[in-house]
C-alpha cells in the first residue's frame, strides 16, 4: 500500500472469485455484472457458482504457509523444502479436511492427499519466494487473521467433537505473538484471546 486508497499488486495467482454461497440465480447475476466492471479495471476477477469450493481452495493454502511463515519468518518455498515443516504442513492440510468434511463442507478435493499434490506441484512453485502476508501484519500492528484461517479450522472441529492439535497450537503461538508484539508497539489489545 503505497499510499492511503492505494494498493499495487505484486502477485495474482489467479483471478479473484465472485459468487453466492449457494448458487442463487439472481445473485449469480449479479457478480457476473461486478465481475464484468472490475475487469474494465483491469482486475482479474470472474464470477462462480463454487464459492465454498474456491474459498476452502484459500483456506487450505494460507492455513497450511501463513502462521508457519509467519512466526518462523521464512519463505513459502523455505516452509515446503524443509522436512520438518512440510510435515506439519501435512498435518495443517490434514486437520483442516477433516474439520471441513465433517462439516460437510464443499471442496475441490474429496481427500488430502489430492490437494497436497496440486498445493506442492502447482501452488507452491510460482509463490517460493513469497512470504506470508501474516509476517508483515504481525510486524506492522500485532494483529493478523488467525481466527479466520487456523483458527476456523479449530472451531469447526469442535463442532463435531473433534480435535486439531497443529492447528490449535498455530493458533495459540499466533495470538501470543500478536499480543507481544502489540505490546512491543505500545499499541494495547483489543484482540480476543481465544481459539
Amino acid at each position: 500500500m503505497p499510499a492511503p486508497g492505494r494498493v499495487v499488486v505484486t502477485v495474482s495467482a489467479d483471478d479473484i472469485r465472485l459468487g453466492p454461497q449457494r448458487g442463487e440465480p439472481e445473485l449469480m447475476e449479479l457478480a457476473r455484472n461486478i465481475a464484468d466492471t472490475l475487469r474494465q479495471a483491469d482486475v482479474p476477477v470472474s464470477a462462480t457458482d463454487k464459492y465454498s469450493e474456491f474459498l476452502w481452495s484459500k483456506i487450505l493454502y494460507n492455513c497450511a504457509l501463513n502462521p508457519l511463515g509467519a512466526l518462523l519468518r521464512a519463505s513459502y518455498g523455505e516452509l515446503a523444502s524443509d522436512p520438518g515443516t512440510r510435515k506439519l504442513m501435512d498435518s495443517i492440510i490434514d486437520e483442516a479436511f477433516v474439520a471441513a468434511l465433517a462439516n460437510d463442507i464443499r471442496m475441490f478435493w474429496e481427500q488430502p492427499a489430492e490437494y497436497r499434490r496440486h498445493f506442492y506441484d502447482e501452488l507452491i512453485p510460482v509463490t517460493a519466494r513469497h512470504y506470508p502476508s501474516m509476517l508483515r501484519d504481525l510486524e506492522r500492528r500485532g494483529r493478523t487473521e488467525i481466527d479466520v484461517l487456523n483458527g476456523a479450522v479449530v472451531r469447526l472441529a469442535g463442532r463435531v467433537g473433534l480435535e486439531t492439535p497443529v492447528n490449535f497450537a498455530l493458533t495459540s503461538m499466533i495470538k501470543l505473538r500478536e499480543r507481544t508484539r502489540r505490546a512491543e508497539l505500545g499499541t494495547g489489545s483489543k484482540q480476543s484471546t481465544e481459539c
